[in-house]
């Protein structure tokens, strides 16, 4: 089953928000943990909310899939493992409500990776007559049972550009990829360095990376139109369900920022030395003494 898609809303418009949308634990079989969520509407109407939990399925490679199951139908899902109460309840305008759900592991629990979801249903309460208005918002649980932890990220960025002719946008790829047997919560940054002038750093898109998973993001920046020499370091800062939040760093070739009108100029001083040179081999040249022949 899809989950229902919440549109976003526009820039400044109140909404209902949901935080955290990601929960990552390590339990072992037959533990339970209880976690706190808080919805907050921000706006002046009271809504309803629903919640329902569901099951997220791992597709091959180990990368998750985006649409919800029915709770119980996966072998890894964790959706019958969420226990919450009441179903149903009403968050007023401008107020903030705590949804404490309990995850308990079954005794016989499959070591590994089990993923499920709580998805919040909004409507509004209104009777007759308001604007219908219906959306969901998904939160996601990652639950690692059993098996020891061990924690492999790797992460390299690399320019989709060695060399630049002019100034403009510029693309670097960055790769995170999970080769350990624990999920990661991920988030991170890509610094620019020029050694003539400055570029914005950009955020790295954070989010939860599974056993197995990669993840390529592209971010650009933009370069001024002058000769430069530009480097980039990505900065990664992931944590398992629990443990240590742990920094990794890659560092990127350099981009070669040469504007065509430099080149031109080079050019062109280059053609004016030399034919300054020339023009003084031709005088001296001129100027020396014929030789004198004797008989």
């Amino acid at each position: 089953m899809a989950p229902l898609v919440q549109a976003a809303p526009a820039a400044g418009e109140p909404t209902i928000t949901v935080t955290p949308i990601y929960q990552t634990m390590v339990l072992d079989p037959g533990a339970s943990r209880v976690v706190t969520t808080t919805v907050q509407n921000q706006t002046t109407r009271d809504f309803r909310i629903q919640l329902r939990a569901y099951d997220l399925p791992v597709r091959t490679g180990g990368s998750r899939s985006t649409d919800f199951v029915a709770a119980g139908s996966t072998p890894l899902g964790a959706g019958t493992w969420l226990t919450f109460a009441p179903r149903t309840f009403v968050v007023r305008a401008g107020a903030e409500r705590p949804v404490r759900v309990r995850v308990a592991v079954p005794p016989d629990a499959e070591d590994g990776d089990h993923l499920g979801g709580l998805q919040y249903v909004v409507e509004p309460t209104e009777g007759a007559g308001a604007v219908s208005i219906r959306a969901a918002i998904d939160t996601y649980y990652f639950v690692q049972v059993g098996a020891d932890a061990q924690r492999d990220l790797r992460v390299s960025v690399r320019p989709l550009d060695r060399w630049r002719w002019r100034g403009g946008r510029v693309e670097w790829a960055v790769t995170i990829e999970n080769h350990g047997n624990v999920h990661e919560t991920v988030t991170g940054q890509l610094r620019f360095d020029g050694r003539l002038g400055s570029v914005p750093t950009r955020r790295l898109r954070g989010g939860v990376l599974l056993p197995g998973e990669r993840r390529t993001e592209r971010l650009t920046a933009q370069v001024r139109d002058a000769p430069d020499v530009i480097s980039a370091r990505a900065t990664v800062l992931h944590e398992p369900g629990s443990g240590e939040a742990v920094r990794s760093h890659a560092r990127a070739h350099v981009v070669l920022v040469t504007p065509w009108w430099l080149v031109v100029l080079v050019v062109a001083a280059l053609a004016i030395v030399w034919w300054r040179v020339a023009s003084r081999v031709r005088a001296s040249s001129a100027d020396d003494p014929l030789p004198i022949a004797h008989p």
